[in-house]
């Protein structure tokens, strides 16, 4: 008295887990899972980022402008280039208005003021970071960006949302 699956049961069986996996890929759509993580890491990046430029503020006893390295009328973006203008991108990137300019790094990572924000971040003792945040796919349309002019914009585009914007 052997008891054993038959080939047929064992056919049913594996059917069975099949249509499962495929129902379950179906509902959790794990595309959808890896936009939402990337535009989460997005968000934390840009709110990170906040946070460094107001500590920079509070170490320099609200001395600081990011118009000390960075120029007004300039869209600095963290795309890497080894042309400043952003040479490999510019086609791929939104029309800027009459007066303004893209900005690329070769180094975007960089924090000595090469990097896709042109602040010497090292030269802040409160500062401790290692590298500049960069978008985690890092090609058009997604990438982040730094405007200044009196105050700051960070911005990035977002994936299963539509934008995000942080203002100083």
């Amino acid at each position: 008295m052997n008891k054993s699956f038959t080939l047929v049961e064992l056919l049913v069986v594996l059917a069975l887990i099949a249509i499962l996996a495929t129902v379950l890929i179906v509902v959790i759509k794990p595309a959808d899972i890896f936009k939402r993580g990337r535009d989460n890491q997005r968000t934390s990046d840009l709110k990170n980022l906040e946070k460094i430029f107001d500590l920079i503020l509070f170490e320099t006893q609200g001395t600081f402008s990011e118009l000390q390295y960075a120029s007004s009328n300039v869209v600095y973006i963290s795309l890497p280039d080894t042309s400043s203008t952003c040479g490999q991108w510019i086609s791929q990137l939104p029309q800027l208005p009459s007066g303004w300019s893209y900005r690329c790094s070769a180094t975007p990572t960089n924090i000595d003021g090469t990097g896709w924000i042109p602040i010497p971040f090292n030269q802040f003792s409160s500062i401790n970071l290692s590298r500049l945040f960069i978008d985690p796919i890092n090609r058009p349309p997604y990438y982040y960006a730094f405007v200044a002019g009196g105050s700051y914009d960070l911005l990035a585009q977002l994936e299963a949302i539509l934008s995000l914007t942080a203002q100083k």
